[in-house]
């Protein structure tokens, strides 16, 4: 131990690299599908019908990773608006601590495959 913490101390690039070895970035669209459907059926209409440009829906996703759960809320909260037929008034913030996966999700490009994975 004595070793590797010295190691630690002289070479950053190996913290650097302990750091990303101990974060587990798992995120993907509507990866909780059974969650989900609970959320949209009991939670996203009443969320919705309460939200006015004075009080918008607030949503806090912590430990977003790269954002794939982030995306998935902003589709189905923006689904209800339409549903609702009321202009969208949301505020959604995700936040990780590890800034390169929070990079991914902020820019909000993924790869054409997930076509595989959602629904028009």
């Amino acid at each position: 131990m004595k070793t590797y913490l010295q190691l630690l101390q002289d070479q950053p690039a190996e913290l650097n690299a302990l750091s990303k070895d101990l974060l587990i970035n798992v995120s993907a669209f509507f990866r909780e599908p059974q969650a989900l459907a609970i959320v949209q059926e009991k939670i996203v209409a009443d969320l919705v019908q309460g939200a006015s440009l004075e009080n918008p829906v607030r949503i806090w996703i912590p430990g977003c990773a790269t954002g794939e759960e982030a995306w998935t809320l902003a589709m189905l909260m923006l689904e209800g608006f339409e549903i609702a037929n009321k202009p969208p008034q949301l505020q959604i913030f995700a936040t990780d601590v590890d800034a390169s996966a929070l990079n991914v999700g902020r820019r909000g490009i993924y790869p054409p495959s997930i076509t595989q994975e959602l629904s028009a």
